[in-house]
């Protein structure tokens, strides 16, 4: 399934052109995990508290974000939000996963390039520092 996915960060502008994510940054990768300590080797019960929320790891072309990015990280500001979208591409484009967060960090910027990719990519990762939403819907094609 081909999918085109969009960051929408306040204060930091892309390059999409897509009419309804006009100057979002293009996302190629991302990653992100939630994580529930367990104890099941120790006893009763499993859960053992409180989950741990990774950070969100997104990897794009190097771009006009790209500078803003690295003085986001390097100076601690934070972004007001950050709005990760997907959606399936084609004919009728239709989004079905939203992630906003609120109150983010840039803890990592990482710039890479090797003979196999057609430009420089960047990866970098968000941390929220206040909360965040999401949202799934499961559509038929």
């Amino acid at each position: 399934m081909a999918q085109d996915i969009f960051l929408k960060l306040t204060g930091i502008e892309g390059e999409a052109a897509d009419a309804s994510h006009s100057k979002e940054i293009e996302v190629l990768t991302w990653e992100w995990s939630v994580k529930q300590p367990s104890n099941m080797h120790a006893g009763r019960g499993g859960g053992a508290g409180k989950a741990t929320v990774e950070d969100l790891t997104f990897e794009h072309y190097v771009d006009r974000a790209t500078p803003n990015l690295v003085q986001y990280c390097l100076t601690g500001k934070h972004i007001g939000s950050a709005v990760l979208t997907m959606r399936k591409a084609g004919g009728k484009p239709l989004e079905f996963l939203r992630i906003t967060m609120e109150d983010v960090l840039i803890t990592q910027v990482k710039p890479a390039h090797n003979i196999n990719m057609r430009a420089p990519r960047k990866k970098s990762a968000l941390r929220r520092l206040h909360r965040y939403r999401n949202r799934w819907e499961i559509r038929a094609d």
